[in-house]
């Protein structure tokens, strides 16, 4: 499935990778068919300041975490595996907001695919090559699609940060707990997206409580006053706060 995403998102020529895939090679740098090959030069921006940042933070955390806390890091996430590795108090935390989480992953496979990091295909941890140490260095520059562009061409529905699994299971927990005393299916009580978002955004009043996807005036009067103990408690063992939406609630 990896392999699958990275020729989908990918901005060299298509026609090399899956030949390649398949053991043979396609005798040209460009096929002049695929839709990479047709884009203009022009489009191609100076993504030099971004690999820096994301470059940065792999090599502050340790070259061993995937691509995913890459960008919790970068984006200021409060994720609890971010909090436990101490990796808020990095000088990278948080410099990386003027991307989505979307956004990072894009520019994070252009880095992949100029050879500018590696990655453990079998634990998904990435680290620097020698390109990406001289790119670090500023010995030299990256150029590569614009995410705006890539945005576009390319379905990427995950906005949002890393969902705290135990307290989504907590919440999933007290949603078949509704259910079963409503006699409706979970779904019906609250989405997998909407414990997700709880997970993420950990809302403590009944107005962040709202924001969650698919969450209406209805169901927080319904149940609000049982879900948002469980985050507030939850938040307080481990010492996490509320976090504000990045972006616009989509319902």
């Amino acid at each position: 499935m990896t392999a699958l995403v990275d020729w989908a998102t990918a901005t060299d020529c298509r026609r090399i990778g899956l030949l390649g895939y398949f053991g043979e090679e396609c005798g040209a740098d460009n096929c002049q068919m695929c839709d990479n090959c047709l884009i203009e030069a022009d489009e191609q921006v100076d993504l030099t300041i971004p690999a820096q940042k994301f470059l940065s933070c792999v090599v502050r955390t340790g070259q061993i975490f995937g691509m995913n806390h890459i960008i919790n890091v970068l984006f200021g996430s409060r994720a609890r595996k971010v909090l436990e590795n101490r990796h808020d108090e990095l000088s990278t935390y948080g410099i990386g907001r003027e991307y989505s989480t979307a956004q990072w992953k894009l520019l994070a496979r252009q880095f992949i695919q100029q050879h500018l990091l590696t990655r453990d295909i079998e634990h998904g941890s990435v680290k620097l090559t020698p390109k990406g140490q001289s790119v670090l260095t500023k010995e030299q520059e990256v150029w590569g699609t614009p995410v705006e562009t890539q945005v576009r061409r390319h379905i990427d529905a995950d906005e949002t940060g890393e969902c705290d699994h135990e307290l989504f299971e907590q919440l999933r927990t007290k949603r078949r707990e509704l259910a079963d005393a409503e006699r409706v299916p979970p779904y019906m009580v609250f989405s997998d997206r909407a414990l997700q978002e709880m997970a993420i955004y950990f809302p403590h009043s009944t107005e962040a409580f709202e924001t969650m996807h698919g969450v209406g005036q209805a169901k927080v009067e319904r149940y609000a006053d049982n879900l948002l103990p469980i985050i507030r408690a939850y938040c307080q063992k481990h010492k996490l706060t509320e976090q504000p939406r990045q972006t616009s609630r989509a319902v």
